[in-house]
């Protein structure tokens, strides 16, 4: 094969094609055939970059927005007394309210138990996305008398500004006056993610069963544990929420030998789950589950657990 002119790119030049006019022509011959003619690193055609030279790559698809549902966390006041709350709305309208304190929501989860608690269980209107109803249910108030939370089980009304960046409004308990302002913003940790089989050791932090960070069991979705402080023993099971597009499962679980303090809390529970980071400045890995004896129980039990794996 010939060696290429310093014009030519890898043809002959007559000598008719000398001078200025034809030089120039010659460039632009070799500028537009320049990848055919490779640029000395043994690279194909096809493996070059077919961008402009100052054009960035091709972007990833953005991920489609998330709108009228989600996880929340933010601050509920209850009588000009700000508490720590954690929502999880699934698309299909199911809603989970934990409410812990008093507390404020400082961009990190409530790992504390906290003096008083309780939780929302109910649904809201996707369709308006502004107004809901469910109960409230007072938690571990056995030891607490008469604290504020301990209203349950309370039917309870929402109504809010809609459902985009957070949850902003007020729920109202039937039969008093008593209004809880919410104030949630969304927490998007890993929501927007796929539900895969649930699997992992985790420590529980939270729930009146656990007692120095009780260990619990996750394998390919079966949940299970056993607390020495409290006898409990526990055995469920965690599945994808509806397809599974999102980080949302359904909980079940069944409690029992539990001792005498906690006999409360020996039966079947249901609910929510959500894997989570711990704060904004961590890509750490919670488990969350808001549960709650099943509609229409003679006694209500509503149980929020938070594990650290």
């Amino acid at each position: 094969m010939q060696a290429p002119s310093a014009f030519s790119c890898g043809r002959t030049v007559s000598r008719s094609e000398a001078g200025g006019r034809a030089r120039v022509l010659a460039a632009l011959i070799c500028a537009q055939v320049l990848v055919g003619c490779g640029d000395g690193s043994g690279r194909s055609p096809n493996d070059m970059v077919a961008h402009p030279p100052n054009s960035p790559p091709e972007a990833m698809p953005a991920a489609p927005p998330i709108e009228g549902h989600g996880r929340f966390i933010g601050t509920v006041t209850i009588q000009d007394v700000n508490y720590f709350g954690d929502a999880l709305l699934t698309e299909d309208g199911e809603l989970r309210l934990y409410v812990g304190g008093p507390g404020e929501a400082t961009g990190a989860l409530q790992v504390e138990r906290p003096e008083s608690a309780a939780q929302f269980v109910g649904r809201l209107d996707m369709h308006r996305r502004t107004s809901g109803n469910g109960v409230v249910i007072s938690q571990h108030c056995e030891t607490l008398g008469s604290d504020p939370l301990c209203v349950g089980p309370t039917p309870a009304d929402i109504d809010v500004e809609g459902v985009s960046g957070g949850i902003v409004g007020e729920m109202r308990l039937a039969g008093n006056d008593e209004v809880w302002a919410l104030s949630l913003h969304r927490w998007e940790y890993y929501y927007d993610f796929p539900a895969g089989p649930a699997s992992g050791q985790y420590r529980e932090h939270l729930a009146e069963f656990a007692h120095e960070g009780m260990a619990i069991g996750l394998g390919n979705g079966a949940l299970s544990f056993k607390s020495t402080s409290s006898g409990c023993t526990g055995r469920g099971t965690l599945t994808p929420h509806l397809n599974g597009a999102f980080h949302v499962f359904d909980d079940r679980l069944h409690i029992e030998q539990c001792n005498e303090a906690h006999a409360f809390l020996n039966g079947e529970f249901e609910g929510l789950a959500s894997e989570t980071a711990g704060s904004v400045w961590d890509y750490d890995n919670w488990l969350r589950m808001w549960l709650s004896t099943p509609e229409g129980s003679s006694a209500p039990v509503a149980i929020a657990t938070l594990a650290s794996r």
